[in-house]
């Protein structure tokens, strides 16, 4: 039953806004009030948001996946409480990209999209004239990176992710630069840890009451079912420890009950997403065919064996 309802029904992600800081997810009883963004069409959908101030407002950036495509691409709009979003394309390489990370440093405002079928962790720099993104480097080279997520602690930058090649759910990876632009080399410990509800990063790091939080995803019952907010205990160049400090599962009275996997600070404000599974005719007849197929080359194959 599970792989006929995973035929029929397609994951659709939104994004929500919580007027509150993200610390007040550490709270166990802890019940938001969240604000559903419009959805963005009957076969796309949008997730992984992060939230900048740009000085004139808040800008809400999200992967948007387009389903006939079958990958995402960055987009972003200009957040105001009761107005339309108008989202715009902002990062489009061909490839499938998600996870845009933000970045402020110095003057400069970047962002480092997942884009791990390129193998490489990209930073992006914003033009202010346009509000588009250019490439502005590579910080890592021929490591399939998911879900880059970054941090400047006690002098050194540090980045958390998975790999694409390597149990993508389950093991995190710690990278470590004296500066933003590198050099970055890996942690001795790598993989750090391999533990599918706590590993893969989801969302962003934060301060508070002077301990260090990390959100990642839970995906040990379905992918991104969940998030898990680690407390990090020890981060050096030898050493990385955490421990979970609180779970976090989506409501089951609301509109999107199936799953949690993006939590992101942006000052008073937190940004989320979250999921429910949909049933879209087309798609899933799309789906079924392709799944047909592959049964058929299959027994083909096996037919020419015998």
């Amino acid at each position: 039953m599970s792989q006929l309802n995973a035929l029929l029904f397609m994951e659709t992600w939104n994004v929500g806004i919580v007027n509150a800081p993200i610390h007040r997810f550490l709270e166990p009883a802890y019940r938001p009030d969240i604000t559903w963004m419009p959805p963005v069409g009957l076969h796309k959908f949008i997730a992984d948001p992060f939230a900048v101030d740009t000085g004139n407002g808040i800008e809400l950036l999200v992967e948007v996946f387009d389903y006939d495509r079958s990958q995402g691409h960055i987009s972003s709009t200009e957040w105001l409480p009761g107005r339309e979003p108008t989202w715009k394309p902002r990062i489009d390489e061909g490839v499938h990209m998600s996870y845009p990370f933000p970045i402020r440093h110095g003057s400069q405002l970047y962002v480092v999209p997942e884009a791990s079928l390129n193998r490489e962790v990209a930073l992006y720099q914003r033009e202010p004239a346009t509000g588009r993104w250019q490439k502005a480097g590579t910080l890592i080279d021929n490591f399939a990176a998911v879900d880059s997520t970054l941090l400047e602690y006690d002098g050194r930058w540090w980045l958390f992710c998975t790999c694409r090649d390597d149990f993508p759910d389950c093991k995190l990876f710690v990278w470590h630069a004296p500066e933003l632009f590198g050099p970055w080399e890996p942690h001795r410990m790598n993989p750090v840890k391999c533990d599918i509800r706590s590993s893969r990063p989801g969302g962003t790091p934060f301060w508070y009451e002077g301990a260090l939080y990390r959100p990642a995803q839970d995906s040990s019952r379905s992918y991104g079912g969940a998030l898990t907010i680690n407390r990090v205990t020890s981060l050096t160049l030898d050493e990385f420890r955490e421990e979970p400090a609180v779970h976090l599962t989506p409501f089951l009275d609301g509109p999107y009950p199936d799953g949690w996997h993006t939590l992101s600070a942006a000052g008073s404000i937190t940004v989320l997403d979250a999921k429910h599974m949909a049933f879209r005719p087309r798609l899933s007849a799309r789906r079924l065919k392709h799944k047909l197929g592959r049964l058929g080359q299959l027994f083909a194959a096996n037919g020419q064996i015998g």
